[in-house]
């Protein structure tokens, strides 16, 4: 058993055809307007010389007639091209979804290759779904070794910046470290105490 493919009938196809051949031939008509526009602004640039406000004016005039040269271009591509999937029998079927394009909304934009419910689909973000975690055959342990502090021993011994001490400071702000508990006077090591 073959699956059938929605499409529309030749007689509506033609119908398509006729409506996209005429939208066409208008589209041309107004091409060569903006054209001819182009044109007779430039030849008015030749005819009376550089005027400042009507260079200003001119180059303004371009500018919006070269827009609206390239959209009428890209409208003419796209009929051109829903003339093709007329020809191949493919006019109607939207390139999202696979169904057929309602017909009203084919006669509003005959150039749509898209239904609404294909548009949507389009337009709605896909969500990222996070893969899932690798699961392992083998159980696994976490070990976490933990040090003690003896409060007996000395703090750690700190590196001291060079700069940290001002030369010039007075001699009284010196600390007395003779006084303290964990203060080893270094003269008083022999050199069995170092090893």
């Amino acid at each position: 058993m073959q699956n059938q493919v929605n499409r529309y009938s030749q007689v509506e196809l033609e119908e398509f055809r006729l409506l996209i051949q005429k939208k066409l031939d208008v589209a041309n008509t107004q091409l060569v307007a903006m054209q001819s526009q182009i044109n007779g602004i430039y030849d008015d640039e030749d005819d009376h010389g550089k005027d400042m406000i009507d260079d200003s004016n001119n180059s303004s005039q371009l500018e919006m007639l070269n827009t609206m040269v390239g959209r009428q271009r890209k409208h003419m591509r796209d009929l051109e091209n829903a003339l093709l999937r007329v020809h191949n029998k493919s006019y109607g079927i939207c390139s999202v979804t696979g169904e057929l394009i309602d017909k009203k909304r084919l006669m509003a934009v005959l150039t749509t290759t898209k239904s609404i419910a294909g548009k949507t689909l389009e337009a709605t973000p896909l969500k990222k779904v996070a893969p899932a975690p690798k699961v392992s055959s083998t159980p696994q342990s976490f070990s976490r070794i933990i040090k003690k502090v003896n409060p007996n021993a000395p703090p750690p011994i700190a590196k001291v910046e060079e700069d940290f001490y001002d030369e010039d400071e007075d001699e009284d702000d010196d600390v007395d470290l003779e006084g303290d508990d964990n203060f080893i006077d270094p003269d008083s090591l022999s050199e069995d105490d170092l090893d």
